[in-house]
């Protein structure tokens, strides 16, 4: 992803994505955007400092994400003579009480009309979405699966559009109701239809349109997670060990085979690994940030640094700055499993890659962290907009020290234990970014995730017991973010987004990111 943010930055262009390819499926182009954000909402407050507007952007004009045309979208789209017209609006959305609520309105334009469509949706947290409105029609897209909708004049039954496509073989999930006739229907596939296929409905009368949506990342055939808990992974520890769980996890509900999987995890933890060292290995001189330096060479160079942290935590705390930094300057980095606290774990298997370990154990220790990113996905959130810090980088430490234990030859239950640690250390801490930047205190708090996970996990290998189980630990993050004013929850209202020193510098910068976003201001 690019971006400060993977609620905020991931998110958006992955929606944007998704409604374009709905929208144009037949080949029409998009004459206007719109997005509307709720005044009361997450987005309202930093969707221009955290790269919202730019995500949309690149969304709607097709833009590959690795593409340095990204940086550009909103630019293009601000010139004259833009493929289209591009804005933001604040305004009252009541639909839905979620903080990250956003309603889209694209006009489409063909060669003899035009057409609005509307659109619902709310990130969920680590770049992760879910439309839930198509023109006022209750849906449920998240980018798991393909999306194949027909719109139809007149009702017909879903049994009668698989007959006449030949497609039944194709869908995820349950047939449709035999009795039941409808004007659209929506049906999750494993992959696009064929010219063929298409051909099939050209000439019936019914259908009006059809329309289509690959995946988001890959493809989600799988119906049933293996497991939901971090107690049913350890039962299943008895005859398979946690990377082998977390491939079969992946390779269940993606459908591809094991040896693909193990491949992608090798790819995926190769990448992590590289972006740290060429994040490293970049020059930064005359970069400026809002509020910061670049100090991730800076400190890698100090001798006294490491001498007081040791080699372990020393580049850590290097590994996971440069990526941040790359992060602010929107270079391509990995939601692990949010963008702010994206320096965490790349940053400690940078270290245990620096300790001598090799790809396969370093790869391993991913799978690992995944399991325990699974559990909180699937029992909690990743977004701070409802339940603060502790579910990025306190998540994003879990998950760490569980790769570096187990990395350490740690026991499936130390290996929890440790995960468990640093999610309890965590718990309550609320995001309170300066002017809506994921700069202060976001690195300061990738800093500390590292060092944090390293000593959990050191900790729990010493027989340290953290006593509350793993999965009541995620369960209670809900609760303490439920009991979170909205102030502390990525609003800029609260904390240390309204210190002085804070209030100062936006002061400075011209920018009053506390103004009552209903006035205008």
């Amino acid at each position: 992803m690019r971006g400060p943010s993977s609620s905020h930055s991931a998110a958006p262009y992955a929606i944007a994505r998704m409604c374009r390819q709905l929208s144009l499926s037949d080949g029409e182009r998009i004459a206007q955007a719109v997005v509307r954000f709720d005044y009361d909402g997450s987005f309202a407050q930093v969707h221009t400092e955290q790269g919202s507007d730019e995500g949309f952007a690149a969304g709607f004009m097709g833009i590959n994400m690795c593409s340095p045309e990204y940086l550009e979208a909103l630019n293009t789209l601000a010139l004259p003579g833009a493929p289209f017209e591009f804005r933001v609006e604040i305004c009252s959305l009541k639909q839905i009480d979620h903080p990250n609520l956003v309603e889209i309105v694209l006009t489409c334009r063909g060669t003899a009309s035009e057409r609005t469509d509307r659109y619902l949706a709310v990130s969920t947290g680590g770049g992760a979405f879910r439309i839930l409105q198509w023109n006022t029609r209750p849906v449920d897209i998240d980018g798991s699966t393909f999306v194949l909708m027909i719109e139809c004049s007149e009702p017909v039954s879903g049994q009668e559009i698989l007959a006449r496509m030949g497609i039944a073989d194709l869908l995820i999930g349950d047939l449709p109701d035999n009795s039941q006739a409808s004007a659209w229907w929506l049906f999750r596939t494993r992959q696009k239809l064929t010219p063929e296929e298409r051909n099939r409905f050209s000439h019936w009368p019914p259908v009006m349109r059809i329309r289509e949506a690959a995946p988001s990342q890959l493809l989600m055939a799988g119906t049933e997670p293996l497991f939901r808990s971090g107690k049913e992974v350890l039962a299943l520890c008895l005859g398979s060990t946690l990377p082998e769980i977390a491939v079969r996890y992946e390779s269940l509900l993606s459908g591809l085979p094991a040896k693909t999987i193990e491949e992608i995890f090798t790819q995926r933890t190769q990448l992590l690994l590289n972006i740290v060292e060429e994040s490293l290995a970049r020059n930064v001189a005359g970069v400026k940030y809002k509020f910061l330096q670049p100090t991730a060479r800076k400190i890698f160079e100090s001798q006294s640094a490491m001498a007081l942290t040791g080699k372990p935590i020393h580049f850590a705390v290097c590994g996971a700055l440069a990526v941040m930094e790359t992060s602010l300057m929107r270079g391509v980095v990995c939601a692990c499993p949010t963008a702010g606290s994206a320096g965490i774990l790349p940053g400690c298997l940078y270290s245990l890659k620096q300790s001598g370990y090799s790809l396969e154990r370093l790869t391993d220790a991913l799978k690992v962290a995944g399991l325990v990113g699974v559990i909180i996905g699937i029992r909690g959130t990743f977004a701070a907009e409802l339940a603060g810090c502790m579910v990025e980088t306190g998540t994003a430490a879990a998950m760490a020290a569980a790769g570096i234990a187990h990395a350490a030859n740690a026991s499936p239950d130390t290996v929890f234990r440790a995960a468990t640690i640093c999610l309890m250390n965590t718990l309550g801490l609320v995001c309170d970014p300066i002017g809506g930047e994921v700069e202060v205190p976001c690195h300061a708090r990738n800093i500390g995730g590292v060092g944090h996970a390293f000593v959990a996990a050191s900790s729990a290998l010493g027989g340290f017991n953290s006593f509350v189980p793993f999965d009541e630990v995620v369960d209670t993050t809900l609760k303490i973010g439920e009991c979170l004013p909205s102030d502390l929850r990525c609003t800029c209202r609260g904390g240390l987004a309204t210190t002085p020193t804070a209030l100062s510098a936006l002061g400075k910068m011209g920018k009053n990111v506390l103004s009552n976003t209903k006035s205008g201001e």
